[in-house]
């Protein structure tokens, strides 16, 4: 029995063409079912544990502190994991060193320029290695990007308590 026959079909019985299709079409359907049913990851379901942390967002405007709020819901923007709720939110003045006229180098405060304190209750998977929520090692000096409805900041780990 040949591979090809006269007509194209594959063993006599599928053309190429329909076959490749027919793959194609299986292929499709299998990666939407796979994404459908696949749990999500995010930490937003899952039976965790409650962690607090203490985030620091630096050097931010007026409009960034008039925006963060306590009891804001906080995601991870990259993968839409919810990252929990926003508890506390102390604002304190941006100090930076700057250089004065006769030598030594002072923190000053720089005007319009502020720190946020930012203290959020998250749900998180711990395990030997780190401590996860949706898709960032929650660990002290991590960069975190936090996204809610009415900002988007990116924070500096401090403190995570279990």
């Amino acid at each position: 029995m040949k591979l090809l026959d006269e007509k194209g079909r594959l063993f006599g019985l599928i053309n190429l063409i329909d076959l490749l299709v027919l793959i194609l079409v299986v292929a499709v359907l299998a990666g939407g079912a796979y994404k459908l049913t696949r749990p999500s990851g995010s930490g937003a379901g899952d039976a965790g544990e409650k962690a607090t942390v203490l985030a620091l967002v630096s050097n931010v405007s007026q409009y960034t502190v008039d925006a963060v709020t306590v009891g804001s819901t906080v995601y991870d923007p990259t993968s839409k994991g919810h990252m929990g709720k926003v508890t506390n939110a102390e604002v304190v003045p941006h100090r930076q060193p700057v250089p004065t006229a006769d030598g030594p180098v002072l923190m000053a405060e720089i005007p319009a320029r502020f720190d946020i304190f930012l203290t959020f209750e998250a749900v998180v998977t711990v395990t030997e290695t780190a401590v996860r929520c949706a898709s960032y090692d929650l660990r002290v000096g991590a960069t975190v990007t936090l996204g809610s409805r009415d900002f988007m900041v990116s924070t500096t780990v401090l403190r995570v308590d279990l």
